[in-house]
């Protein structure tokens, strides 16, 4: 039997490897503390180099395709949540 990997955490890193250990014949298992997967009410921001992983992977191709941005605003924040 082949090995399986465990990944713990079902968040766009741990997606993004399971992903990615298919694509190259390994099997992976995804575990996640939450009881559904739904708005967080927390922003995401990627990098470039991320951007270009995700579309590595095919997963930010649905991205590329819209029409218009899909994000109302943006701001930064410091580590203490400072705006």
């Amino acid at each position: 039997m082949p090995p399986e990997v465990v990944i713990v955490g079902a968040g766009i890193g741990g997606l993004s490897l399971a992903v990615a250990l298919r694509r190259v014949g390994v099997a992976a298992r995804v575990y996640e503390r939450a009881p559904s997967v739904g708005d967080a009410g927390a922003g995401i921001g990627l990098w470039c180099g991320a951007v270009l992983s995700l579309a590595e992977l095919g997963v930010a191709e649905w991205f590329w395709r819209l029409r218009t941005c899909p994000f109302r605003w943006a701001e930064t924040a410091t580590a203490t949540g400072r705006v």
